[in-house]
């Protein structure tokens, strides 16, 4: 968690700098109390981190590879921030991590293999941010996974049909990327009870199941949050 700070700049945040500058539900960051009473930060009864919520706080830099040594970590809230660098391939290794929002941030580079080895996230947020590549067959494997957002990025390729093996997925949105429009939403996922949320090239070429079909995402750009 000191990591955290310093590698974000974390004498910038909005909220719980270590001067006393800024509003805080909690101690401060690097204050003489324990770290699970820093603001932002939960623990279990035996002090271990579950829950850091750090959203829309001014944090700017990179991730630090560090915080893969929070190993019961279950909750990680870091969006609408300024963080940078590629995305972290360690999330994929967190035992226990089941929700993940780093939505509205300057994360790049491909979204890496090891995400999709997860058995245990239920809810990714990666919208808004400038993600490249494509999205893994790999997707199929994560059983527990319900919700998966990754708009206005720059990801391409096709759809992949693995993902209606994931039973508990609820939701799907794509919308703003580079995908390959002529391929769609594959039917084999429209069959299943999902929202989606694609560009309306997408869900029309193949088959029509897009719980909402969006604009180009020049004319649209405030239609989804």
């Amino acid at each position: 968690l000191v990591l955290l700070y310093y590698f974000t700049s974390g004498d910038n945040w909005s909220r719980c700098t270590r001067d006393g500058s800024t509003p805080c539900t909690g101690n401060r960051f690097l204050s003489g109390h324990h770290e699970c009473t820093w603001g932002g930060v939960t623990c279990d009864a035996s002090n271990h981190v579950k829950k850091i919520s750090l959203d829309e706080n001014n944090m700017r830099g990179v991730i630090p590879q560090e915080l893969e040594h929070l190993e019961f970590l279950e909750e990680l809230y870091l969006d609408s921030n300024n963080l940078i660098g590629h995305f972290p391939k360690w999330v994929g290794r967190m035992k226990y991590l089941e929700k993940l929002d780093l939505d509205r941030n300057v994360l790049s580079g491909p979204i890496p293999e090891e995400l999709y080895e997860s058995t245990t996230l239920q809810f990714i947020d990666f919208d808004r941010n400038i993600l490249s590549g494509t999205i893994s067959t790999k997707i199929g494997l994560m059983s527990q996974l319900i919700f998966y957002q990754v708009d206005f990025n720059q990801l391409i390729g096709t759809i992949p049909t693995e993902i209606a093996n994931i039973p508990g997925l609820q939701y799907l949105s794509v919308f703003g990327n580079g995908f390959d429009e002529s391929s769609g939403i594959p039917l084999e996922i429209c069959d299943l009870n999902i929202q989606i949320y694609a560009n309306c090239d997408m869900c029309t070429e193949v088959g029509n199941c897009c719980t909402v079909c969006l604009p180009d995402p020049q004319e649209c750009a405030g239609c989804v949050d």
